[in-house]
């Protein structure tokens, strides 16, 4: 399988990922801006459903995660 074949093969939408988070989960996004903005958005839309869901990151740069809003379902670590 060539490099770009493999890579179209793993493409999907951040809604199909953040169905496999569970509560008590832990992410790990990355530093300054490169933190997957649409995915937190639709993690944020589950706040009803999750719980005990921490969030890491490091060195946050705007925009600040949806998750901050939803505190009982979310814990936002910025390591910086």
């Amino acid at each position: 399988m060539s490099y770009w074949s493999e890579y179209k093969a793993k493409l999907t939408t951040a809604e199909e990922v953040v169905k496999m988070v569970k509560s008590g989960d832990g992410i790990k996004l990355g530093y300054f801006n490169g933190k997957p903005v649409q995915l937190v958005k639709v993690l944020a839309e589950r706040h009803e459903e999750l719980r005990d869901v921490l969030v890491a990151a490091a060195v946050t740069v705007p925009p600040i995660p949806e998750v901050v809003q939803y505190p009982d379902s979310f814990t936002y670590q910025d390591w910086h």
